[in-house]
């Protein structure tokens, strides 16, 4: 990644429903490279805490 600005996707690419297998059907979009890898890092944290792994399901709530 070179550059001030990097891509992010939702739904997010480590999930089962991620831009890797989502045909298509996903939102892609150029963001601060310091805000996207601290989203990562946030993110990657979040399954660790809830132990989210391998299979299991979530729900993500956007609020306005």
């Amino acid at each position: 990644m070179s550059g001030p600005s990097s891509c992010d996707e939702y739904p997010f690419a480590s999930s089962k429903e991620g831009a890797g297998t989502a045909r298509g059907n996903y939102s892609l979009r150029a963001l601060n490279k310091s805000h996207s890898l601290t989203h990562g890092r946030k993110i990657g944290a979040w399954y660790t805490e809830y132990r989210v792994g391998t299979g299991n399901s979530f729900w993500v709530l956007i609020e306005p």
